[in-house]
């Protein structure tokens, strides 16, 4: 979905790139994989961990309008020249299909484990405010409820961008992203425009990739910059959160504090089943009870989450209760299988030692007999 007419020059100032060549394109898409380069398209050659784009430059220049490269290659198309094209591929989208996640309300999520979840509490939230929303992450993608496949859990950023445009063109206002640690670190989500950011909590996952735990909090880090958020929501209750909204506090970032002890934004009274829990939620915009259709005390926590975001974004009270409360069942997600067996069957994506250790506990603290765990 691309915005206004853009040619190939207008894109040298956001990725600081100089032009090879002596035609000026027009450019209708951008695209990082070779196979799906069309004509007006500008192929992005990456350089990842098994394979090289520059390899494909030959072949796709016989049908792209221009490529992007890091090094320039003798070619009978224009190249944009740039340092990193991993990075420019998500400026060059983002400009290229008219800038949509400045047209829309945009929430990001980042932490170890309830990414997804609080992304659907979002758009229930925004759905029952009468508000179109979108939604990506780990399960796919769904515009105005419509479900849109992806390729991960935060599509590349020529993907992302073009998700956010197909948004904007659908009449979507809200839309929620699962933004991973690998996403950040790969640029995925590069000149995405987050109108609130959200940090869930930190446990051991992707040391194969990040090395340790320093490193993979630096990358979930990197979501809370003031150049683009415009809000942050930090679990404060989580070492690791009360970490980052310490860090922070040296930021221009407004920063709304949830869970932890003196937090902006609270809960008592928690009561807990295995398909639903109740709790107040203390905010400064006053206090409500809430009767959420999600068992277990970590969709407690994710629902405060939601809610901090949900303020943030400007829904009141009344509208985050009515959302949370009409949330529909999350696959995979703590979810209740009944086959008309005398036992009930949760299936949960808990992939992390810490994710385990919950869920197996609250479950256990619930069942009247014995707690069968297949991993």
């Amino acid at each position: 979905m691309p915005g206004e007419s853009v040619r190939l020059s207008d894109l040298v100032a956001a990725t600081e790139g100089t032009i090879i060549g002596d035609t000026d394109p027009i450019i209708s898409d951008v695209e990082h994989d070779s196979r799906r380069v069309r004509e007006g398209g500008l192929y992005v050659a990456i350089r990842g961990h098994t394979s090289d784009g520059h390899q494909y430059l030959q072949a796709v220049s016989r049908t792209a309008a221009a490529v992007c490269v890091e090094d320039a290659q003798a070619l009978d198309v224009p190249q944009l020249v740039v340092r990193n094209t991993r990075q420019a591929l998500g400026r060059l989208a983002h400009i290229v299909h008219g800038k949509p996640s400045s047209r829309l309300s945009v929430a990001g999520i980042t932490g170890t484990n309830g990414k997804t979840t609080v992304t659907y509490l979002l758009e229930s939230i925004a759905e029952a405010a009468e508000r179109s929303a979108g939604l990506i992450g780990t399960i796919g993608a769904r515009i105005a409820g419509a479900p849109v496949a992806t390729s991960r859990t935060t599509p590349e950023a020529s993907e992302l961008h073009r998700l956010l445009a197909q948004m904007v063109a659908d009449g979507v206002t809200i839309a929620a992203i699962e933004v991973s640690s690998h996403a950040l670190d790969l640029f995925r989500v590069e000149a995405v425009e987050f109108s609130v950011v959200a940090f869930t909590n930190l446990s051991q996952d992707h040391l194969d990739f990040h090395g340790d735990m320093e490193q993979y909090f630096r990358a979930k880090a990197r979501l809370f910059d003031p150049s683009r958020a415009h809000h942050a929501v930090v679990n404060t209750a989580d070492p690791w959160g009360a970490r980052l909204a310490d860090e922070l506090r040296d930021t221009p970032l407004p920063v709304t504090t949830v869970l932890g002890d003196d937090a902006a934004v609270s809960v008592s009274d928690v009561a807990q089943g295995l398909d639903s829990s109740s709790f107040v939620l203390e905010t400064p915009q006053g206090v409500i009870s809430i009767e959420l259709p999600l068992g277990g005390r970590f969709n407690v926590d994710n629902a405060v989450v939601a809610a901090g975001c949900a303020l943030g974004l400007g829904f009141d009270l009344a509208e985050v209760k009515r959302g949370l409360e009409a949330t529909a069942a999350i696959p995979g997600r703590v979810e209740l299988v009944d086959a008309g067996q005398e036992f009930a069957v949760l299936v949960d994506y808990a992939h992390t030692p810490e994710a385990i250790a919950a869920i197996v506990e609250e479950t256990a603290g619930l069942a009247k007999g014995r707690v069968i765990v297949v991993v």
